[in-house]
């Protein structure tokens, strides 16, 4: 899943319950409600990468992503990669380098990295009536494989129905998101349980 998939969370994170009567007044809503906001939930659907599941996105770095076939969980300073068909969880560090924004920083410093460039109004037979909102990146060395995204906010319920993102490949990938919430979540979603008799390789030594 990778950058792109991290590319995901924060967008979306950034831009929760962000709609309203005109597509320019999202910027000026988003930043109340993100700020009061513990952690969002969403269910996900990505079809070019046959990719499909939930997600529980904290502030603090936290989540728990649930695939057909795989369980990521993030406590904050590791993630567990577990696949229920193996019983095998592969224990690794979280990434601090730098070389990727971190969702918090992201969902609390959204203007600092990406700018408006274009508002529609848009409609389509699989997203009904929606505001399109085009995205650029303010720094190009935090986002250097990303041309632009755009985010497709829902007019009367405010939540975001999908986001396409455009590389300076060429390639393009859209998730569709379905019963988005801002959510208080329990502290047990962060924490890998590890099943009986689960094969444990932990990789945070090297």
């Amino acid at each position: 899943m990778g950058k792109r998939f991290t590319y995901l969370i924060i967008a979306i994170f950034s831009i929760v319950f962000a709609a309203g009567a005109q597509p320019q007044k999202a910027f000026k809503i988003f930043a109340e409600k993100i700020a009061k906001a513990r952690a969002v939930s969403f269910e996900f659907e990505n079809a070019s990468l046959r990719l499909k599941g939930k997600l529980i996105a904290a502030k603090n770095g936290k989540f728990r992503a649930e695939t057909r076939g795989r369980i990521f969980v993030c406590d904050g300073t590791a993630i567990w990669n577990y696949s229920p068909s193996e019983n095998k969880v592969i224990v690794s560090k979280k990434d601090d380098s730098g070389d990727e924004i971190r969702i918090e920083e992201f969902a609390l410093n959204f203007p600092k990295y990406f700018a408006p460039l274009e508002y529609s109004d848009y409609n389509s037979s699989d997203l009904k009536s929606a505001w399109k909102i085009k995205l650029i990146p303010k720094k190009k060395d935090k986002f250097a494989d990303l041309k632009y995204c755009s985010i497709y906010l829902d007019k009367t319920k405010n939540y975001p129905k999908a986001l396409e993102l455009i590389f300076e490949d060429g390639t393009t990938e859209r998730w569709l998101f379905r019963s988005f919430k801002i959510i208080n979540p329990p502290k047990e979603a962060f924490v890998f349980k590890i099943p009986k008799n689960c094969e444990i390789v932990d990789l945070r030594d090297f």
